[in-house]
């Protein structure tokens, strides 16, 4: 009689280190997403009904950057906005989308020649709860180096949570004697989301 004798060899192999930083985000985003949705159902006593209503929040963003004529001088210059609106998203898991509509105060310039603007709109936004991008057009009406002046602007916004936020955007502004085009970038901070989130138990960020 002959006996065999097969021996099974285990190999073990090591993730590497980006393998693992990966898995570990990925398993924070799951496990953020798991416990939203646990809380809708909870509320809504069902998973099948965890899907949420239409949700508005409120926006009041204060924000800074700079202006790049794209015509003309190519000095830079100050750029400021103050604005209040607010955010609606239509009832649907994440991604959610909606409309951003906001309306509030515009400067540009420096002090000896400046550029004040009422600027209103609306514009479509999606949001994965942590990001969100939205196009923002705009109508602007005002005054700029002494002169009545009209125009638009273009952007597009992202956000972090919809508390930060930066802004990439194309204005155009005429006045009787002048037609200027300007690159604005700016930075912003929703103060009127973090007060409403601060009267809240829990941040009303979009599930």
């Amino acid at each position: 009689m002959v006996m065999v004798k097969s021996t099974n060899q285990v190999s073990t192999v090591r993730p590497r280190g980006g393998y693992v930083a990966m898995t570990a985000v990925l398993a924070m985003f799951t496990t953020w997403v798991s416990s939203a949705n646990a809380d809708e159902a909870a509320t809504t006593g069902s998973a099948a009904e965890s899907v949420p209503g239409w949700t508005v929040l409120p926006l009041g963003r204060i924000a800074i950057g700079a202006a790049v004529p794209l015509t003309g001088s190519s000095t830079l210059s100050a750029a400021a906005d103050v604005t209040v609106g607010m955010r609606v998203l239509a009832p649907m898991r994440l991604p959610r989308v909606g409309l951003v509509g906001e309306a509030g105060y515009s400067y540009a310039g420096e002090l000896a020649q400046p550029t004040h603007l009422f600027s209103a709109g609306v514009g479509p936004g999606v949001t994965t709860g942590f990001v969100g991008v939205s196009w923002m057009p705009r109508f602007l009406v005002g005054t700029s180096l002494g002169e009545d002046a009209i125009g638009v602007r273009n952007g597009w916004v992202v956000d972090w949570v919809g508390l930060a936020t930066a802004e990439i955007a194309h204005e155009y502004v005429r006045t009787e004697t002048q037609r200027r085009h300007d690159l604005r970038v700016t930075f912003s901070f929703d103060l009127g989301l973090a007060i409403f989130a601060f009267g809240k138990s829990q941040p009303p960020r979009p599930r």
